[in-house]
């Protein structure tokens, strides 16, 4: 219960973002809008509340596993999602961009057949499939944005980008970041823990640190308040040069 907390930030917060983005999406028509609602949605509020569904509601049933499946292949959908967003913002003319969504989807879909048929005392194959993928797929979008953000930030030292837009790139880097690291804590923490016990507290607090960090970086990516929006703009070269 300790990590519910970082948890349901990110829920919230990616649920607004997603809302917002699917707004915005319907005035737009564009891949990268809905492809990015569709990632926070699938990932986060959509496929863990599925996720934990059975564990909360038919604990113990064979109606739980299939809450858990379902909910991991809705977040298998989510990767999908963000792994086409980061190719074509970032990479829209990389060969090798373009292919990797196409083996992420083969590859959840193989996990998820693992998760499905083997029994949950079984072998882990396929949860270091599904893991590894999803990091690498989180990792990616944070490289790219983060590189990104080093690019801009350089232009906006000159006058020629917008501090805002480039502070943007800077907390998607984060909150993915972020995510990639709950993502392995999950994992190591599942690794390491003997047959039917419980994560322990302070692999609660960890994951519920990254939890928040991932809510407040997408927070101010997609809402940022106007307040913060100012202190950007004066810390821009125009502003301090008009003072």
């Amino acid at each position: 219960m300790i990590g519910i907390g970082g948890i349901g930030a990110f829920f919230v917060v990616g649920l607004l973002v997603s809302l917002r983005l699917l707004g915005l999406w319907h005035k737009t028509r564009q891949l990268p809008e809905l492809t990015a609602a569709l990632g926070l949605l699938g990932i986060g509020p959509l496929g863990f509340c599925v996720l934990m569904g059975g564990p909360i509601l038919v604990p113990g049933t064979p109606l739980a596993h299939l809450f858990f499946v379902t909910g991991l292949a809705l977040q298998g959908l989510g990767f999908l999602a963000a792994s086409v967003f980061t190719w074509r913002v970032f990479r829209p003319g990389a060969p090798w961009a373009r292919a990797f969504p196409i083996a992420m989807a083969a590859g959840l879909a193989v996990a998820l057949v693992g998760y499905a048929v083997v029994p949950s005392g079984g072998s882990h194959w396929h949860l270091h499939l599904d893991i590894w993928l999803k990091v690498a797929c989180l990792a990616w979008g944070a490289a790219e944005s983060l590189g990104y953000w080093r690019v801009t930030r350089r232009r906006v030292a000159l006058g020629f980008a917008d501090a805002l837009v480039s502070a943007s790139f800077l907390c998607w880097g984060i909150a993915l970041s972020a995510g990639a690291l709950g993502f392995l804590g999950i994992y190591v923490a599942v690794l390491a823990l003997p047959p039917g016990e419980h994560l322990g507290a302070g692999v609660e607090v960890a994951l519920s640190l990254c939890g928040m960090v991932s809510a407040a970086a997408l927070f101010l990516a997609f809402l940022p308040p106007k307040a913060y929006a100012r202190w950007l703009a004066t810390r821009s070269p125009t502003a301090e040069a008009q003072s």
